[in-house]
């Protein structure tokens, strides 16, 4: 006779069955599961009916995929027979999980048998621990402390209040300011003389030099020819 626990579950149950073993193994128990004790080639009917009698305890996790399992199904009507033939305190642990309805669960248990039910809770699997260890004859360590849910505070409202609702008013852009090297002239009849003399002296061409040096004027656009008297010719005789 083995001692450890044999644990029967859906397909699609297995994260919760490996918390429950974890939860178990923690515990100080060895637990038999299908997905972790079996490999291929194994003879899995043979297999998994000798571990169920030859197990302490059996549990089974109720969901509604398990319901509709028929490896499920085949567990359990093995472990029922078994613990009709023996006298040693073999134990039939149904857990359900939540969205089981309870008339569903007459289907595998025509004597209904105390059910543990666990919460739909992210703590409920937790909490269902010290019920699964009591119905396993085992004592509660002094220091179990049951999982706690922490609300949290609601967060104080944050409230803007404005204290001078208007907007200050835009003023006109009076232009950019002159800069400061222009000389500004003011607007006379001399205008068009200022302006003038603001603008760059234009370059003189080369016979208004001579022009200006008291050679005579020529009507050319060449330069100027000399203003010196030509000598007379002398008379032959």
């Amino acid at each position: 006779m083995s001692s450890h626990i044999f644990i029967s579950h859906g397909t699609k149950d297995d994260a919760t069955v490996k918390q429950l073993r974890q939860w178990l193994e923690a515990h100080g128990n060895l637990t038999w599961v299908d997905s972790r004790q079996l490999s291929g080639g194994d003879d899995l009917r043979a297999d998994i009916a000798a571990s169920i009698r030859s197990a302490q305890h059996f549990i089974v996790l109720l969901s509604i995929d398990a319901l509709s399992s028929e490896w499920v199904q085949e567990e359990v009507r093995i472990a029922r027979d078994e613990a009709s033939q023996r006298n040693d305190g073999y134990k039939i642990i149904p857990v359900v999980l939540p969205g089981v309805q309870m008339g569903l669960l007459k289907l595998l248990f025509p004597v209904e048998p105390l059910y543990i039910f666990v919460d739909d809770a992210p703590t409920g699997l937790s909490d269902a621990v010290p019920k699964i260890l009591t119905a396993l004859g085992q004592q509660l360590p002094e220091e179990w402390q049951p999982s706690q849910t922490v609300t949290a505070e609601p967060v104080a409202e944050l409230i803007l209040k404005l204290t001078d609702p208007t907007l200050p008013k835009k003023t006109a852009c009076a232009g950019p300011p002159p800069r400061p090297n222009s000389p500004t002239i003011p607007p006379t009849a001399d205008a068009p003389l200022a302006a003038a003399a603001t603008k760059s002296p234009r370059r003189l061409a080369p016979w208004s030099w001579a022009r200006s040096a008291g050679t005579s004027k020529n009507t050319t656009n060449g330069p100027r020819a000399s203003s010196k008297p030509v000598p007379k010719r002398r008379k032959l005789r």
